[in-house]
């Protein structure tokens, strides 16, 4: 018997590592946590992290998972781009910390999303 995908029949994923890794900067907030009082950084160990893209919307957007659902609405954005590599701020985030890729936590957080595979919705 074969394999079945669990994703919505005209979804994609693409492993282009460049869509995944290529970031100015990841938002992030030291206190921010999920209902069950986890840590960004629990968070992004216990659940992982992961992203989607939209050539739809000329976007891709990079998470950390809040929850083992793994689902957009149950995360934290660490960044939204232009397919063409360009970063915006989110509106929502403006006043939290913009975390270098050259810190310790930045270099981990985009090793992690080179192992990941961005869903197209």
């Amino acid at each position: 018997m074969g394999k079945t995908s669990r994703r919505p029949s005209g979804s994609e994923v693409r492993s282009s590592t460049g869509m995944q890794t290529k970031w100015d900067f990841y938002h992030w907030n030291e206190t921010e946590t999920n209902h069950e009082g986890e840590s960004l950084r629990a968070c992004m160990d216990r659940y992982g992290v992961g992203g989607w893209y939209s050539t739809e919307r000329d976007m891709v957007a990079a998470l950390v998972y809040k929850t083992a659902a793994k689902t957009a609405a149950n995360s934290w954005l660490l960044g939204i781009k232009h397919l063409n590599g360009k970063q915006e701020t989110a509106r929502m985030y403006e006043g939290d910390y913009h975390l270098s890729l050259a810190t310790p936590l930045g270099a981990h957080i985009t090793s992690l999303l080179a192992e990941r595979e961005f869903e197209e919705v």
